[in-house]
């Protein structure tokens, strides 16, 4: 077992909206459960990942921010790295390790050897006693041609050097993360968002990496090893929209955001939207959560129903308006601004009136 150095209370919250720099965005007040916080714990303790699922917008990945902010809180010394890599269809396991940058090192090479053959052609016009002025505006242009190319060479050779193979070497977030525990012995936060829109195998060839804290670069013959006392704490999200694997499941910590109840929207609202009235709020909540039930008694498990992030969004687009006004709105019959909320014709027609 590795040494559990991060704990998270979630009380530790930012202000809303702040830009974040560790993360490189904006930044709210994030509300977890107390069974979240729980298992967010043991996944550090354990040193296994946090597998999330939930409905889609239901603050999966927030999770991962609130994580950083809160471990960083007042820390001046060795600060929490954070890395983030979102999945793709065409996605493979590796690509979240490393990549090596083939064509770049080729063309490297090719560039360094036009270069050397430009050295020696240099040579032989400066050795010509060149008597007409057309040689010498010509060798001028060519000295000129060439001193560009020799600058080249010295930010090429600065940079990369296509002799070395480690020079190609592109780490990518789970890399840097098991790299910063293998040389600093430092703990970071790695997001792996969305794992379920890869193919089927994606899971199952992250698993060995996962489970051992380490990768091999075959290019280089270089072994990467987490340190076990600060492994990097994983939190990977699943929307549901294939099942993972078994065998990927069993290393796991799972965990299930449900969809919160009126009063955690209203302390999720509250948080972010400090200046707002609490009627106003309360209300808003209220509408929201008629559109959320009837949707759940008319549509079949699966479908998509209105969701927290959809919610934010549409209490931010109400508070253009004054408390009275926005509390007149949510009592019409038609819903204020429906296509927040309601993502199709069909869920217009159905739900936009009450």
């Amino acid at each position: 077992m590795n040494k559990k150095t991060l704990t998270y209370t979630g009380n530790i919250q930012p202000k809303p909206g702040i830009y974040y720099e560790p993360i490189q965005r904006e930044i709210y007040p994030y509300t977890a459960e107390d069974e979240l916080i729980e298992v967010v714990n043991l996944a550090i303790e354990l040193g296994m990942p946090l597998l999330l699922e939930g409905e889609p917008g239901c603050g999966k990945s927030r999770l991962a921010h609130a994580l950083v902010y809160e471990f960083n809180y007042h820390k001046k010394n060795k600060p929490i790295k954070y890395y983030e890599w979102t999945v793709q269809s065409t996605s493979k396991a590796e690509e979240s390790l490393y990549q090596y940058d083939y064509i770049g090192r080729l063309q490297a090479a090719q560039i360094k050897e036009l270069l050397n053959k430009s050295s020696v052609t240099t040579t032989q016009i400066n050795e010509q006693d060149s008597s007409s002025i057309t040689n010498q505006e010509n060798s001028s242009e060519k000295e000129s041609s060439t001193n560009k190319i020799e600058d080249n060479e010295h930010e090429i050779h600065d940079n990369q050097d296509p002799t070395n193979r480690k020079d190609w070497v592109n780490l990518q977030p789970l890399g840097k993360a098991f790299k910063r525990s293998q040389d600093y012995q430092e703990q970071s936060v790695v997001l792996i968002d969305e794992i379920d829109k890869a193919d089927r195998d994606f899971p199952n060839d992250l698993l060995l990496a996962i489970e051992s804290g380490c990768f091999f670069i075959r290019e280089t013959q270089e072994t990467i090893r987490a340190n076990q006392d600060s492994l990097p704490l994983i939190i990977i999200t699943s929307n549901q929209e294939k099942n993972l694997p078994n065998a990927f499941l069993r290393r796991c910590i799972y965990h299930y955001i449900e969809f919160p109840k009126p009063e955690r929207l209203i302390e999720i609202l509250t948080k972010r939207f400090t200046d707002a009235e609490e009627e106003v709020i309360i209300e808003a909540v209220k509408r929201f959560m008629q559109v959320r039930e009837a949707q759940e008694d008319n549509k079949p498990p699966g479908e998509k129903k209105v969701s927290t992030s959809e919610l934010i969004f549409w209490f931010k687009s109400l508070l253009k308006d004054k408390p009275d006004l926005i509390k007149k709105k949510l009592k019409d019959k038609k819903l204020p601004h429906p296509g927040i909320l309601l993502k199709s014709r069909d869920d217009l027609q159905e739900y936009g009136e009450f």
